[in-house]
């Protein structure tokens, strides 16, 4: 009895040992996981790490998951949960619900995006907030979360307008446009400063309107 008091213990530490310190989205609720796409994803990983030079002891060593467990994740007959799925997925740097098969991105960050579609953290937040009516609480983009109802029409104007490439960058380029000559106007002392500045802004306008229109008629 004495022994297996001690084998307890000694598991506790591990498992304290190897919390990480910081969190990720992880499931805390009964989930159903696709045990193929597990087992091909942790795999594909495996392969890329020791293709690297690692070795395989080495998650063993970072992560305090017994090679028992991860010949079982090699072989699809276990997943992972909790904290010891925290750690792996910590330790191959994607994220849980990508080792788990509810996401196609292996991880993504405000500087993942920024850097493929150039929108900033603020602009990335709100489209956010807004596909999942999430305005008054801290966010974390690769938490999946219901999509709103409320907001679901708003979400599908603003793709429509995306989607109109030539139309799209034509206005953005009047935007650009009328905030530069705005500026330069406005260190002007000239008569004319209100009349260019009244075009511009009318020429912005009837834009803008005609894009809203070409949307209507979609």
């Amino acid at each position: 009895m004495k022994k297996a008091s001690n084998k307890k213990e000694k598991n506790t530490e591990i498992t304290d040992k190897y919390i990480p310190k910081f969190k990720m989205d992880i499931p805390n609720k009964s989930y159903e996981v696709n045990k193929e796409i597990f087992q091909k994803r942790f795999c594909e990983l495996l392969t890329k790490f020791i293709e690297e030079g690692h070795q395989q002891k080495e998650i063993t060593e970072k992560t305090g998951i017994s090679p028992a467990s991860i010949t079982q994740y090699k072989n699809g007959t276990n997943v992972p949960k909790g904290y010891i799925l925290e750690n792996l997925a910590n330790y191959f740097n994607v994220s849980a619900n990508y080792l788990l098969g509810k996401s196609d991105t292996p991880t993504y960050t405000f500087e993942d995006i920024n850097k493929k579609i150039g929108l900033s953290q603020k602009a990335i937040e709100t489209l956010y907030k807004l596909q999942h009516n999430s305005f008054d609480e801290d966010i974390n983009i690769t938490e999946e979360k219901e999509i709103s109802d409320f907001y679901n029409s708003q979400i599908g104007i603003l793709n429509l307008i995306l989607e109109d490439s030539e139309n799209l960058l034509a206005l953005l380029q009047d935007m650009k446009t009328y905030k530069e000559n705005y500026e330069e106007l406005k260190q002007e002392k000239t008569k004319d400063k209100k009349e260019k500045l009244d075009f511009y802004e009318y020429k912005l306008t009837k834009d803008f309107i005609y894009f809203v229109q070409k949307l209507e008629r979609k």
